[in-house]
């Protein structure tokens, strides 16, 4: 009781199921931290030109011709999703913080300090 647990995680996986993990500790009546790690690729979709994405879990290949026409669709998506997840956190009274891996995490931890004063 009154512990806060720490989930560090690049959370893109279906929010449904974050939720029921988080629904588990919230019965618990823990504090949570999400920590979303994620690569500027992951959030700005550097790509253009023709490539090809895989996804490891499903097994599935994706071929882009032109990368770049698939931007603003690919950054609409990341933000549906962040909101999504920002709503989660609210409904159980946690915080969320995103780091990316060409910030410092000294940056992450003086946010988390700071929201917690």
């Amino acid at each position: 009781k009154n512990d806060t647990v720490f989930f560090i995680s690049d959370f893109l996986g279906n929010p449904k199921k974050i939720k029921e993990s988080m629904l588990n500790l919230s019965e618990n009546r823990y504090l949570g931290l999400l920590i979303r790690v994620l690569d500027d690729s992951e959030v700005n979709f550097p790509y253009k030109g023709r490539n090809q994405f895989f996804d490891p879990v499903s097994g599935l290949h994706k071929l882009f011709n032109k990368s770049e026409n698939m931007k603003e669709i690919f950054k609409k998506k990341v933000k549906q999703h962040e909101e999504k997840l920002i709503e989660i956190c609210k409904g159980f009274g946690w915080q969320i913080f995103t780091n990316k891996t060409n910030e410092t995490h000294e940056s992450l931890i003086l946010k988390i300090y700071n929201s917690l004063k």
